[in-house]
């Protein structure tokens, strides 16, 4: 298992008598590309991490050993694969972080599985896959999404000419994008608690 910057947990630990739901608790901690290395550790281990309701996918691991066709290539198809082997439809995502360069097609396409109504938490710092190119609009669903409690977006996002937006849980709102308006987003979020925004 490569090393990474994230605290390790030793392989010890994962061998003892944890019941699957503690294990996962303690799993949810490390980013996902770490997690899915843990299943080699036991049989009984190999799939536990398709139970996880946190996913945390970053890009970066993938900079230090491949050139950028390579590393998106090879990023892309790990994203795709963990949402589409992990079980969906018993274990519903709650917390989502990704860290990455991408195009709006692609966030389009892995968000739709994740903006569930089990949603409570998205992070999303993004940049775009060529440097140059427009900012990344995000799909409107991300902003009627009832349960989220935390939205953070990052990098070059738009959210510009407003969606509809319905966010009646919504506690924490960080912003740090150049798009936005900021009222029509702020007028569908009634519980808002903490605010963050560097526009």
């Amino acid at each position: 298992m490569a090393e990474s910057s994230q605290s390790r947990i030793p392989s010890e630990y994962l061998n003892v008598g944890f019941t699957d739901s503690i294990l996962c608790h303690i799993l949810s901690y490390l980013p996902t590309k770490d997690v899915v290395c843990t299943s080699i550790l036991s049989r009984r281990r190999q799939h536990v991490w398709k139970d996880l309701h946190f996913i945390h996918m970053d890009d970066m691991p993938f900079w230090k050993h491949y050139d950028d066709e390579e590393r998106h290539a090879r990023f892309d198809s790990f994203v795709n694969a963990t949402l589409a082997q992990r079980n969906a439809d018993t274990y519903h995502i709650q917390k989502f972080r990704l860290k990455a360069s991408c195009s709006e097609e692609t966030i389009s396409t892995w968000l739709a599985p994740v903006i569930v109504p089990s949603l409570q938490e998205l992070y999303l710092e993004l940049r775009n896959v060529d440097h140059y190119g427009d900012a990344i609009n995000v799909p409107e669903g991300i902003f009627t999404c009832p349960s989220l409690k935390s939205l953070v977006l990052k990098g070059y996002i738009r959210v510009f000419d407003g969606p509809n937006v319905y966010l009646p849980s919504l506690k924490n709102l960080d912003l740090n994008i150049p798009f936005v308006n900021i009222h029509e987003l702020l007028s569908g979020c009634p519980a808002i608690e903490n605010l963050s925004l560097y526009l």
